[in-house]
C-alpha cells in the first residue's frame, strides 16, 4: 500500500448516549520520489481533465485508526473505505512542480 497523506484530529468530546459527527482533516502529499515513472501524477492530470480527457472524480482508498480514551482505557477501532472528490488543482499546480503536462501525455 502506498501512503500519500494523512491527518490528525484531537480532543473530540463524545457525550454519552448521543451521536457525534466530526470532519476529519487530511492532506495528500505528492513527491516525485514516490512516483519515479510519474504514473500517479499522470493519473491525477487525466482525472483533472488536463491531458486529453474530461474531468472526473479522483478516487481515494483510506484507512483510519482511532485512539479513544474511555475511563482511562484506550481503544483503537479501525475503519477503511473509499471516497472520491473533484479535482482541487489547476494545471499550473502541476506545471509549477516542473512537470511538463504534454510530456505526461506521452508517458515521459
Amino acid at each position: 500500500m502506498l501512503v500519500l497523506g494523512g491527518g490528525v484530529l484531537e480532543n473530540i468530546n463524545f457525550p454519552s448516549h448521543s451521536d457525534t459527527t466530526f470532519l476529519f482533516p487530511f492532506s495528500i502529499n505528492y513527491t516525485e520520489s514516490i512516483d519515479p515513472n510519474k504514473k500517479i501524477i499522470q493519473d491525477i492530470a487525466v482525472k483533472c481533465g488536463f491531458i486529453g480527457n474530461s474531468k472526473s472524480d479522483i478516487p481515494v482508498n483510506y484507512s483510519l485508526t482511532l485512539k479513544l480514551k474511555i475511563a482511562g482505557v484506550t481503544i483503537s477501532p479501525s475503519f477503511s473505505g473509499s471516497a472520491s472528490f473533484s479535482c482541487p488543482l489547476k494545471a499550473s499546480d502541476i506545471s509549477g512542480l516542473g512537470i511538463d503536462l504534454s510530456g505526461l501525455l506521452n508517458g515521459s
